[in-house]
């Protein structure tokens, strides 16, 4: 199982904070948090992704144990 993190409207907008999920590769991770209906699958795919802590993108690799976060983009002004 890999841990799924969300943060900033993300989260928000999903409801969701954590979840495990099994999955092989951060697209994997995409389409099974979007798959809940609740996370918008182009709004995951926008974020900044890390994997442990390290810059990801969708076809990193990952295996059980790793920890997936989603940080949506910020704005300001």
């Amino acid at each position: 199982m890999v841990t799924v993190k969300l943060f900033g409207l993300v989260s928000l907008d999903s409801g969701i904070l954590s979840m495990q999920v099994e999955a092989r590769s951060v697209r994997e991770v995409i389409e099974k948090v979007a798959s809940t209906g609740k996370a918008d699958k182009i709004a995951l795919r926008k974020s900044t992704i890390f994997v442990d802590g390290k810059r990801a993108m969708p076809g990193t690799k990952i295996r059980d144990g790793h920890e997936v976060v989603f940080f949506s983009p910020a704005g300001g002004g």
